[in-house]
């Protein structure tokens, strides 16, 4: 993105827990952990994956130009070689030297938790951007900076696409920030060389187990955002959710950092009233000692409103006057596959949404319950291959407590069989619901059913991918968009 360059000895000057061998002192124009991106001038960083190891494609990087490896065992490469015994934190750190520090001179935003962060990091970003200008987001959603976009197959890459994107936004005038944070990114150290001016962490349920064991390890990962925060920094922390107040709890004893307590009830820093049920006012009212805010929004829901919430009392704690950030929240808008509804003229709503958990589907569906006046509730769902599988028959359960019809289609099957994980799903499916299901595998064909079959009142829920670009196979990726495919399908009904 940016051409930079400088010699190794360097860079590599103050950089800790790191040992050079090697005399010679390369040019360095760049650093990379893909063999297949190297080019000539640049470091190979030898990370390992979940199914590779990087030190399989050291000799690919030097044929390609590489000029220097960073890795965690010594082999004579013919090259300099940095050893080191956390090949993703040094390479986060080397990588943030090189670009200069770019968060050192942005006010950085970041955001982890279960739920929330991918909607609270488009708030952010939207009411910066629209009222301030040039802001950067690195989020499920893509990689967004002006007229720029990069798709996204992870929530948080790896820093040597995080931070040379920073690094351009800075280059071009960003004087903000805003991260989305995942427990994946945290345990990799992904964001190595990142520093946070305010953190917000959401909430903590036990998800993506199948990578951190089990929650306590999850609560592990995702505490290690506290090292990341600039010394004056402050953490926004929702404690209404049991290991949110425990994190707190670490927070207030790190004294370079401000903790922010959010609660409905007295006694923490900020307190925050969120809407009681459906029935109730759609209004949020948060207090503290220094400003008070009623906020409505187009976006509330049962499970918005704490988003909505804290992305209000991050803009706060950053400096944006309240009125500002009242009238940036009240015009908020969803992002992409995120209770994003299609509206073309059919007599019938259509929401594509990335609920892809028990949980998240449990909040999606039954907020959409309360929405439906006439008519009934069609979901289209499919799981995900090699993960969850404990979770496909609850997941099937709810979506069939909660749909009046629903289509069990496929999700990302990456090696597993499609009709394997579709059965998983409707394992989970009582025989008093089992009327309701059918099981079509091509996922294009299972949404035009839902659609076809939707009538005036109907409201077609397809979950699952959300934004998504691609269905992933063990071996290939199939371009697919839900909100395209349903687009085009709605108007080749609409032109009947």
């Amino acid at each position: 993105m940016i051409e930079r360059a400088t010699d190794l000895h360097s860079l590599i000057k103050n950089i800790h827990n790191i040992k050079l061998i090697g005399d010679d002192n390369p040019t360095i124009t760049g650093i990379t952990h893909d063999s297949r991106q190297v080019r000539y001038g640049n470091i190979f960083c030898a990370i390992n994956g979940e199914s590779f190891n990087g030190n399989e494609f050291i000799s690919e990087a030097i044929s390609n130009g590489a000029v220097a490896v960073l890795t965690e065992r010594y082999h004579n490469f013919g090259i300099p070689t940095i050893i080191t015994p956390n090949v993703r934190r040094a390479m986060g750190r080397l990588t943030a030297k090189f670009y200069d520090n770019p968060c050192n001179s942005m006010k950085v935003f970041g955001i982890t938790g279960t739920k929330g962060k991918t909607t609270i990091s488009y708030i952010l970003y939207k009411s910066l951007n629209d009222s301030i200008g040039r802001v950067a987001l690195s989020s499920t959603v893509g990689r967004y900076f002006g007229d720029y976009y990069e798709y996204s197959f992870r929530t948080t890459p790896e820093s040597t696409i995080l931070i040379p994107f920073i690094a351009y936004a800075l280059d071009k005038g960003s004087e903000y920030a805003v991260i989305e944070i995942s427990s994946h990114g945290l345990a990799q150290d992904r964001v190595s060389g990142i520093e946070l001016d305010i953190a917000i962490f959401t909430n903590l349920y036990p998800e993506h187990l199948e990578f951190h064991k089990d929650i306590e390890r999850y609560f592990k990962a995702k505490s290690k955002i506290l090292n990341i925060i600039k010394p004056g920094g402050k953490i926004i922390i929702d404690i209404d959710n049991q290991w949110s107040a425990r994190l707190y709890n670490m927070a207030k004893g790190i004294s370079h950092i401000k903790t922010i307590g959010v609660s409905s009830e007295p006694g923490t820093e900020v307190k925050m009233v969120l809407p009681s049920d459906e029935k109730s006012q759609k209004t949020i009212e948060i207090t503290s000692d220094r400003y008070t805010i009623s906020l409505r929004s187009p976006l509330m829901s049962a499970f918005n409103a704490e988003n909505i919430g804290l992305s209000a009392i991050a803009l706060i704690e950053l400096g944006m006057d309240s009125n500002i950030v009242k009238e940036q929240i009240e015009r908020a808008e969803a992002p992409p596959g995120r209770m994003e509804e299609i509206k073309l003229g059919q007599p019938f709503r259509v929401i594509i949404d990335y609920a892809h958990t028990p949980e998240s589907l449990r909040f999606l569906l039954t907020e959409l319950r309360h929405q439906i006046k006439k008519g009934r509730l069609i979901t289209v769902f499919g799981a995900t291959g090699l993960r969850f599988k404990s979770k496909r028959p609850v997941m099937g359960r709810i979506i069939a407590e909660l749909s009046d019809r629903f289509i069990i289609t496929t999700d990302d099957p990456y090696g597993e069989e499609p009709d394997k994980i579709a059965k998983d799903v409707l394992n989970g499916v009582d025989e008093k619901n089992r009327d309701k299901a059918e099981t079509v595998l091509d996922r294009g064909e299972a949404i035009k059913k839902a659609l076809t079959e939707a009538r005036r009142g109907d409201m077609v829920v397809i979950a699952g991918k959300g934004h998504e670009r691609f269905i992933v196979y063990d071996d290939k990726k199939v371009p697919f968009n839900d909100r395209d495919y349903a687009e085009k399908t709605i108007k080749e009904i609409l032109n009947r």
